[in-house]
């Protein structure tokens, strides 16, 4: 089985546990436990080191103690059990590895808030916007007249390959974004859903040239896990509006 377990700071030394309970049938036990790591995304030469000791054995529920890491690195951690009756069960988590504090205040997103995104129109009267996330905590807005805007770090301190190990998704609260208005796909966040900041991500309004006042609410959510939940998470109103 597959699970996201909860990030930790590199920092931390925390025990994380394999269930094999379910697994063995009555009478059973586990005879041996190993336990490997791998890097899931980001960059560790030497990924094994974030083992601690050996896995631990009680009653079909393995602990191992998992340390340091690399920040922005996530994390494959298999743990391989054999059994009493013959059986090799594996279990895996995926962790991600945050920075220590700087000064107590190091967490994702601690800079991201409520921003207001707003465009003028071009002379051909279409209107749009993109907003860029970066791998290594900062985001800015552009504009179609070519303009660039800085917005908050979504990140501090910025720390390069930082987004490798965070998840970003966008989400309609109000308005007419969709489809034709929110482009998806390629480089670009997908709408609704979570999309790791690995590598720089970006989200375009775009009021395809039809006149009119366009007001409406997107929500910003960033997350160490690849399932949610937030760990934080910002409203961006989006207003344009495009002449006659």
């Amino acid at each position: 089985m597959r699970q996201v377990q909860l990030a930790k700071r590199v920092g931390e030394t925390i025990n994380y546990q394999f269930d094999f309970r379910s697994s063995l049938a009555s009478g059973e036990t586990l005879s041996s436990q190993s336990a490997t790591a791998a890097v899931e995304s980001g960059v560790d030469p030497s990924p094994s080191a974030i083992l601690s000791g050996s896995a631990a054995n009680s009653g079909g529920l393995v602990t191992q103690k998992i340390t340091a890491g690399l920040p922005g690195v996530l994390y494959s951690v298999t743990m391989t059990a054999s059994t009493s009756l013959g059986q090799v069960l594996q279990d895996e988590s995926i962790i991600a590895i945050l920075p220590n504090p700087s000064g107590g205040t190091s967490t994702a997103g601690e800079q991201l808030f409520p921003t207001t995104i707003t465009d003028t129109s071009a002379p051909e009267s279409s209107c749009t916007g993109t907003v860029e996330f970066f791998s290594n905590g900062t985001h800015l807005r552009f504009d179609n007249l070519g303009g660039s805007h800085a917005l908050p770090n979504w990140f501090l301190p910025t720390t390069v390959g930082i987004g490798a190990g965070y998840y970003c998704r966008v989400t309609t609260v109000s308005g007419p974004w969709g489809s034709t208005l929110l482009y998806t796909g390629g480089g670009l966040l997908n709408l609704g859903l979570w999309n790791v900041l690995s590598s720089n991500k970006f989200f375009t309004v775009d009021s395809t040239a039809v006149a009119g006042h366009y007001v409406g609410v997107l929500l910003i959510e960033i997350s160490p896990s690849p399932i949610g939940p937030a760990t934080v998470s910002a409203q961006y109103t989006i207003d344009f509006t495009v002449p006659v």
